[in-house]
């Protein structure tokens, strides 16, 4: 009698859940200067880790290649942008008169840097989000219920 108590407090108390160690998750824990990604919340992975885990499915894989091609505008932007604007303030320094076309072609590199890099985050966070909705939309969790009704009493077993 004490062990049926025990297995019906156990039933009504709470779910049975099965198949949760298989859920497979990226998360973005990125902040203003780094970016961070974590798989299954707890490895800090860095891009190209990402890329192959992502690499699995093939829209998040497309999403990755956009992201990765943005990432490369950004730093090829930013590089010319800050050698401009760098070599218009160092001449402005050293007495010359300051050349505005190369400091606003300099200026132009860097607003266009800061919008791939933009661009790039988007994507990344289109990847992931895509890659955690196919792994995870396939796991199911089954439950034990034990009901009782006015007539009867049962255990209910869902998928």
């Amino acid at each position: 009698m004490k062990h049926i108590f025990l297995l019906a407090l156990l039933c009504i108390c709470g779910n049975i859940y099965a198949q949760d160690a298989g859920k497979d998750s990226i998360e973005d824990r990125s902040n203003a200067l780094v970016y961070r990604y974590h798989h299954n919340g707890k490895n800090v992975i860095g891009m190209a880790k990402l890329k192959k885990i992502v690499s699995s499915n093939a829209e998040a894989n497309e999403h990755m290649k956009k992201a990765l091609n943005n990432y490369y505008l950004s730093v090829s932007a930013g590089a010319a942008g800050g050698f401009l604007a760098g070599y218009s303030l160092g001449a402005l320094a050293s007495g010359e008169p300051l050349n505005l076309p190369v400091a606003g072609a300099g200026i132009a590199g860097l607003i266009a840097s800061h919008y791939f890099s933009n661009q790039r985050k988007f994507y990344v966070a289109q990847a992931i989000s895509t890659y955690n909705r196919s792994r995870n939309s396939g796991t199911t969790s089954s439950s034990l219920h034990f009901n009782i009704t006015p007539t009867n009493i049962g255990l209910q077993l869902k998928f």
